[in-house]
Formats: C-alpha cells, structure tokens, sequence
C-alpha cells in the first residue's frame, strides 16, 4: 500500500514581527496530514488450507480449508488532519499544547456472518467506514524549579480530551 503524509509547523516566536519581552515565550502553529494502512494477518485474498494430517478412518492424507477466498479483500485505510498550537508562558514555567484532529477510517474490518450453504459461519471482509474528531490539551507548569542542575523540581500536568465517533 501506498500512504503518504506531510507536516509542517511554524514557529511564530520566532519572526521579526513578534514581540520580546512578553510573558508568551513560545508560539508555534502544526498542521499535518497523513494516512495509515492496515492488512488482517488472519486472512487472505486466496483460499487456504493446512495439509499434513491423515483421516482416522481412511488412514490417508487430507487437507482441511481454513479461510474461504476473500478477492474482495482490501487494505483497512485510515486519514488523519491534525491542527496543534504549542505554547511557554512565563520563562517555559507553563505550557502547553492543543490539538484539533478529524480521522477517518474506510475499509475497515469487521466478522460477517455467512449463510451455512458457504460453508463458513463467518469470514472477515471490508465492511466499515468510521470518522472521529475531538480536541486534546495538556498544560504544565513547573510549580517549583531548582536553581541549578540537578536539583529538585517539582511539575504538574493536566491532561483533557474530547472524542466523537461515529460508524458511518
């Protein structure tokens, strides 16, 4: 499979225009896109079977199928957008980050059950598409900070998120 991605970030902070001397130490913009495949291991495009074991009662070699021919099989696909914002207050004592993402899943895998003139119960196929978007920050300030290296520093973190999912 093929799944390309790309991001990039903009460090604000850093350009002529922004102002120094602010508490705001740190302002940086991300934004990237990228894709992910997945493939079930536990099945195949082809029938299989397993060879090497001999009948009971016949005393000769059988083969016994698996897993049906799936042609239809497809790699599971997976897109995902993500627009962050890193951010230091305050000589880096506090900062952060929040993330806003919208992800898609097509293809995705799933048990169908079959009718038993197959000759399978089930088998698994391409059979979902699902998205999911939400937000996610964290903050963390360094309540107290040692002098020198080395030293005892104390730090607390927060983290929150919001999920939604929907199988579409």
């Amino acid at each position: 499979g093929f799944f390309p991605s790309i991001a990039v970030g903009w460090r604000i902070s850093e350009e002529e225009f922004f102002p120094k001397g602010i508490a705001l130490n740190n302002l940086k913009l991300r934004v990237s896109y990228g894709g992910t495949g997945n493939i079930y291991q536990g099945t195949t495009s082809y029938m299989t079977a397993s060879t090497g074991t001999t009948n009971r009662y016949t005393k000769q070699p059988m083969a016994k199928v698996e897993s049906p021919a799936n042609p239809n099989l497809k790699w599971e696909k997976t897109s995902t957008i993500n627009v962050g914002i890193d951010f230091s207050l305050f000589d880096h004592r506090l900062r952060g980050s929040v993330d806003w993402y919208n992800k898609k899943g097509s293809d995705i895998f799933s048990q169908k059950t079959l009718e038993p003139t197959k000759g399978f119960s089930s088998m698994n196929m391409n059979m979902a598409d699902m998205t999911n978007n939400g937000v996610e920050m964290i903050v963390s300030s360094d309540l107290f900070r040692a002098k020198k290296e080395g030293g005892f520093t104390w730090t607390a973190s927060l983290t929150a998120s919001y999920d939604k999912n929907k199988i579409t």
